[in-house]
């Protein structure tokens, strides 16, 4: 399981880096959709996710692939 690679950010994953609550989780997912226009049942990548907040990809990716190791 700690070789799987991840695509995509979920709420929860964003739950865990902020510390904020599902809803605000969601609405974050939200406005990344309406920002780069995509349609409601499409995925968030990891790219996009720090491309809107600015974070440094390494930041997020060294998360998620702790949390896959775990």
């Amino acid at each position: 399981m700690a070789n799987r690679r991840r695509a995509v950010v979920y709420a929860q994953d964003i739950m865990t880096m902020t510390g904020r609550s599902r809803s605000y989780a969601y609405k974050v997912l939200r406005e990344i959709k309406v920002f780069y226009n995509k349609p409601k049942s499409h995925l968030v990548t990891i790219e996009e996710y720090v491309g809107f907040h600015g974070i440094p990809a390494q930041k997020v990716l060294e998360y998620l692939y702790e949390v896959i190791a775990d």
